[in-house]
């Protein structure tokens, strides 16, 4: 629970700061609206010049080994948005990502992003990792570009889990 609640202050601070740079917007922050808390999943929302201009659902489906697998949704879209990309960002460092599913070009540690087509409507995304000490309640984020420069981020609280951690985030 410490780690959800610090991932939850970290996220709320960036929002609260640089919202126009995680799509968010003290109305829908996880530090004043509990709604928004992770949960198995988030609609992740994307702003852009501070108008809502595409959402996504990302739901986690199961885990496999050491196999998360995930489906997203294009939610909404306005005026002819379309989502651009999804990016898959972990915050149990110890959870390092050795394959996605689709395949992508842009995976490095814990973060992986997927380009999405304009036809994207909804799909399966999974991440294999190491490092993943058998839980699955690690947060993860994921977040969302469309159009021009509108992006968001959510967090759901089923992902990579490490145990024994230090205050450094390495097992």
């Amino acid at each position: 629970m410490k780690k959800r609640t610090q991932a939850l202050f970290y996220i709320g601070l960036a929002c609260l700061f640089i919202p126009w740079l995680f799509g968010c917007s003290i109305a829908d922050h996880p530090l004043t609206d509990p709604s928004q808390a992770p949960s198995n999943q988030a609609i992740v929302k994307a702003f852009q010049d501070g108008k809502l201009v595409a959402a996504a659902e990302v739901k986690f489906v199961e885990k496999v080994d050491n196999t998360f697998i995930y489906h997203a949704r294009e939610l909404k879209q306005l005026d002819g948005v379309k989502l651009k990309d999804l990016s898959y960002l972990a915050i149990e460092v110890c959870a390092i990502v050795v394959e996605a599913s689709p395949k992508t070009k842009e995976m490095e540690g814990t973060r992986v992003k997927w380009d999405l087509t304009d036809k994207f409507e909804e799909g399966y995304f999974s991440i294999t990792v190491t490092g993943n000490q058998g839980g699955e309640n690690g947060i993860t984020c994921f977040e969302i570009k469309a159009g021009r420069e509108g992006r968001g981020t959510g967090c759901i609280d089923k992902g990579p889990e490490c145990h024994n951690q230090g205050s450094g985030g390495t097992p």
